[in-house]
């Protein structure tokens, strides 16, 4: 681990945490309160603190995928109608701020740069094989709904 440590403290200045950084790793939702719930920093707080340790900066991933919502059922929630669009969007709106102050007071100067909205847009020669819906290139999902 040293050696990869050193190899990537001296080749690269940036990381991407990816999945740790995602919805589904940051947030778990109060089955009884829709649009509430708890917020999860840990393993994403151990990815920042390496990189200002080593003066390295990161970059968030991401704050909004149509993918790794969450694991207990916010989504599902949705669809049944326990929350509005309406509610969805203030939900939406709490997360992203609450996520992005984090790091900026956790670690101010570290995460430099998001990835805000994560493949929003459909490319049909590409996502034709995964039979993506889409509206004028526009993926059918939750957030263009």
């Amino acid at each position: 681990e040293e050696r990869f440590v050193g190899l990537l403290t001296e080749q690269c200045s940036m990381i991407t945490p990816e999945n740790d950084f995602k919805m589904e790793n940051l947030f778990t939702p109060d089955p009884d309160r829709p649009g509430h719930g708890r917020f999860h920093f840990e393993t994403a707080d151990r990815y920042v603190d390496f990189a200002r340790k080593h003066g390295m900066r990161v970059r968030g991933h991401a704050l909004v995928w149509h993918f790794q919502m969450d694991r207990t059922g916010t989504l599902e929630r949705f669809w049944e109608g326990k929350m509005t669009r309406t509610e969805w969007r203030a939900f939406l709106s709490y997360y992203v701020t609450m996520v992005v102050g984090h790091f900026r007071d956790y670690a101010p100067g570290v995460v430099v740069e998001w990835d805000v909205v994560n493949e929003a847009v459909v490319v049909p020669e590409i996502d034709c094989a995964y039979n993506v819906e889409h509206e004028n290139y526009m993926r059918k999902s939750l957030w263009y709904r």
